[in-house]
């Protein structure tokens, strides 16, 4: 068990790469913000990449483990404590029953992850163990955040004799540091803005608003002209350039609301009335997530193949040989 002594912010259960084949019904992948990080998590501690583990924003919690276990903390970089004494990140450490982990607030970036031997031991909901706390509250820890009291089931017990030291290459870890870039491609309706808006999306830098949750990450920047075809577009769509017939949306999929660019995140909404000018591929969607509310995020245009590359380079991350 992961007795909760003192909870986080908004701490849930969560996994990789989330509930998929669903948002035709209208349920979102859910699944951790920073994939990239709770993979990592995982393989080093021995799981497999797609394992449930804890995932925290801003502030971790304080929490007792009842067994012996193996853990590893990847993420946002925080003064993390065992039992008072500080912790490596992105390392595998073992932890007797009875010690206690201890998070500071997070001094750069936004999300971090507790992964434990075995995973955490709670049912799949549609695929996943995924948490949807949102507004249908399922999957997860009984479909919640955590909170104090709470004793959260895990895997395997391990013995000192079985944990061997790990630890991500240094020039492997992820680097938060702002303004992020973060690659972007032309998406569904890319044709209702004019050239000179797609060209200033690339060249301009954007405040990701305090207004932004896992549901998406609303960004304060430049305003838009839109095409003709978004000026000529039919009456009943509605009276704003970006309003469109109700389309569905996708995990990934940058909105147009009015002025508002909104990149859409783990618990998006699958439809709705406007535009979705861009795209960002999945595998670098960790970079918006662990971009601070109030932080700097600028985006790189990018090709087809370069994106294969990248995307390559994100389902290789947990290669043995960036381990030591």
């Amino acid at each position: 068990m992961l007795k909760i002594l003192e909870t986080g912010l908004r701490v849930t259960v969560q996994d990789y790469p989330g509930r998929q084949g669903f948002a035709h019904l209208g349920i979102p992948i859910s699944g951790a913000m920073d994939g990239l990080a709770l993979r990592v998590a995982n393989a080093l501690v021995g799981n497999d990449e797609t394992e449930g583990g804890l995932e925290f924003i801003y502030k971790g919690a304080k929490i007792q483990f009842s067994q012996d276990t193996i853990f590893s903390v990847c993420g946002a970089s925080a003064n993390v404590t065992l039992d008072g004494n500080p912790i490596d990140l992105w390392s595998a450490l073992y932890a007797q029953a009875g010690q206690i982990l201890d998070f500071s607030f997070a001094s750069s970036g936004v999300y971090s992850y507790l992964a434990v031997k075995g995973g955490i031991d709670v049912p799949k909901v549609m695929g996943s163990k995924s948490t949807y706390a949102t507004s249908l509250q399922f999957g997860g820890y009984k479909g919640r955040f955590l909170k104090a009291g709470d004793e959260v089931p895990v895997g395997a017990k391990v013995s000192r004799s079985e944990y061997e030291p790990r630890k991500l290459k240094t020039e492997y870890i992820s680097d938060y540091r702002e303004p992020a870039e973060c690659e972007l491609m032309l998406g569904s309706h890319w044709d209702w803005l004019t050239k000179e808006d797609i060209d200033l999306v690339y060249s301009s830098e954007f405040t990701v608003s305090r207004d932004s949750s896992r549901l998406g990450y609303r960004l304060e920047g430049p305003e838009f002209q839109f095409s003709e075809i978004a000026h000529g577009k039919p009456a009943a769509t509605g009276a704003f350039p970006s309003n469109i017939y109700d389309t569905g949306y996708y995990h990934g999929g940058v909105n147009l609301a009015g002025q508002t660019l909104v990149i859409f995140t783990a618990d998006y909404p699958t439809a709705g009335g406007y535009i979705q000018p861009f795209f960002i591929p999945d595998c670098c969607l960790w970079k918006v997530a662990q971009t601070n509310l109030g932080g700097k995020i600028k985006f790189k245009r990018i090709t087809i193949d370069e994106i294969k590359a990248v995307r390559e380079d994100f389902e290789n991350y947990i290669n043995p040989e960036r381990f030591e």
